[in-house]
C-alpha cells in the first residue's frame, strides 16, 4: 500500500513537472520563433537575398501586425529591391514589390519610391519612343525622302513625343 502511494506521487510530480516544463515551452516558444524569424529576416536581407527577405517579415506580420522590427525589415527590402529590379530595367517588377511593401505598412517612403519609380519608368519609356522616332528619321532623311519626314511630323505620335517631353 505504501509502495503503490509512493509510486502515485512520484508518477503525479513527474506529470507536473512535464505540465510546467510544456507550459513553459509553450510561452517562451512564439518570443524565440520571432527573434530566430527577425534574425532569418535580416541575415536574407545582408545577403541581398531579397524575395526571402520580403517573405520573412510578411510572415512576421501576420504572426504580430505591429511589430516595428519587421516592419522597418519590410520597408528596407522592399526599398532595396525595388532599386536593384530598376537597375535591372524591371519597372513594373519594382512598382509591384514596392506597392506590396506599402500594402504592409503604410511607409510614405515607400509610398514616395512607388510614385518616384513610376516617374523613371514613364521617363525611360518616352526616351525609347523618342530614340525610335529619331531613327525613323534619320533613315528617311539618309534616303532624302522628305515627304516622309514632313508626314511624321505631322501625326499623332509626333504629338504624343513631343507632349510627353514636357510634361
Amino acid at each position: 500500500m505504501i509502495q503503490k502511494r509512493k509510486q502515485i506521487i512520484f508518477f503525479t510530480a513527474i506529470i507536473i513537472v512535464c505540465m510546467v516544463g510544456i507550459i513553459m515551452r509553450l510561452y517562451q516558444s512564439p518570443q524565440k520563433r520571432m527573434a530566430k524569424l527577425l534574425d532569418l529576416g535580416q541575415e536574407y536581407l545582408e545577403d541581398e537575398k531579397y524575395e526571402q527577405a520580403f517573405a520573412v517579415f510578411d510572415e512576421i506580420l501576420d504572426i504580430e501586425a505591429k511589430n516595428k522590427q519587421a516592419y522597418q525589415g519590410m520597408e528596407d527590402t522592399a526599398t532595396k529591391w525595388g532599386y536593384l529590379l530598376i537597375e535591372d530595367g524591371e519597372y513594373d517588377d519594382a512598382i509591384a514589390v514596392v506597392k506590396k511593401g506599402y500594402q504592409r505598412t503604410k511607409s510614405k517612403r515607400l509610398k514616395n519610391l512607388k510614385k518616384k519609380f513610376k516617374r523613371e519608368e514613364k521617363v525611360v519609356k518616352m526616351r525609347e519612343e523618342m530614340l525610335l522616332f529619331c531613327e525613323d528619321l534619320v533613315a528617311y532623311y539618309a534616303t532624302d525622302d522628305y515627304e516622309s519626314i514632313s508626314d511624321m511630323l505631322n501625326t499623332e505620335e509626333y504629338e504624343n513625343v513631343n507632349n510627353g517631353l514636357w510634361d
